[in-house]
């Protein structure tokens, strides 16, 4: 079995996932264990679809062309593939809807977005597809942030009322374009997302092992207008604004606004600001989003 470190976890796996920190023995003792195993899927809940998937806080499951995954209780994962599929491909299941639902049914909030630290603490990412999400995170990581996730950040709302992240694995993913232009070795890349023909690169600056209080969450969007605003959001837009970077939104459906899910997001929303960044839709406007989001979490 291998063993490794992900989300302030220790993972047991009967498959290489070579883009995860490998855990040592004080992992063992001191982390939750979780494991990753083959088992066959139970028959009970294969559907004719070739694509579904159910989110519960006791069992989860998906099927998708590849392969079903079966989440239980918060600490284990099992797996049967479809055909050919190589583990680099499972893994990336594995590590993104797999952990994500298995971090729900633990009742830590995995949001859609990446995650770095500043020297007060950290910012999350988010944003839709063209947003910018890339491109800024990669600006920051150039000024002395340091990486904790990305695409999948998983979050705790900590009893003494702060917010902490937790450290996923050094990897980034990234579009088709951004890895041609990078011209990186094919070895170091792994194919991630096949609807959105996306890559796992892995990252080689500072990456933080450790959990990190969270600062603020930032959702970057598209304007027409011709210049940067800024909003700090409050009340329902604020709440609404949250719970559209679940990570888990496409799978839980009508499910996302549940009384258990609402309480989780009502409760991030009173700890955290949320700020939400509007850049014009054909022009560089990094530089001033990066001083922006330096102003609210440098202080």
């Amino acid at each position: 079995m291998y063993q490794y470190r992900i989300y302030g976890m220790y993972l047991l796996s009967d498959i290489e996932l070579p883009q995860l920190p490998v855990a040592s023995h004080k992992d063992k003792d001191s982390l939750p264990q979780i494991t990753v195993t083959k088992a066959p899927f139970p028959e009970h809940l294969k559907q004719d679809e070739v694509c579904y998937s159910h989110v519960a806080k006791d069992v989860s499951y998906l099927s998708n062309t590849y392969c079903y995954l079966l989440i239980e209780q918060g600490n284990r994962i099992t797996y049967e593939t479809k055909g050919e599929v190589t583990n680099l491909l499972l893994g990336a299941y594995l590590l993104g809807w797999g952990i994500s639902m298995l971090c729900h049914q633990r009742g830590l909030l995995a949001l859609h977005g990446s995650c770095i630290a500043g020297p007060t603490g950290a910012v999350l990412i988010c944003g839709g597809s063209g947003s910018g999400k890339s491109t800024v995170t990669k600006e920051l990581l150039s000024r002395d942030f340091t990486f904790l996730a990305d695409d999948l950040s998983v979050l705790v709302l900590e009893e003494n009322g702060t917010v902490s992240a937790l450290p996923a694995f050094p990897y980034q993913k990234l579009c088709r374009d951004v890895v041609e232009r990078l011209d990186l070795p094919p070895e170091e890349v792994i194919y991630a997302d096949e609807k959105k023909d996306k890559f796992l690169v892995p990252y080689k600056g500072v990456f933080s092992s450790a959990a990190v209080p969270v600062r603020a969450i930032v959702i970057l969007s598209l304007t027409d207008e011709s210049s940067v605003s800024i909003e700090e959001l409050s009340g329902i837009p604020k709440f609404e604004a949250c719970m559209g970077t679940w990570f888990l939104r496409p799978l839980l459906r009508d499910a996302l606004y549940s009384p258990e899910n609402g309480v989780a997001g009502l409760t991030l929303t009173s700890r955290l600001p949320i700020y939400r960044i509007k850049r014009p839709v054909n022009a560089d406007s990094k530089a001033e989003i990066i001083q922006i989001i330096l102003s609210k979490v440098s202080n």
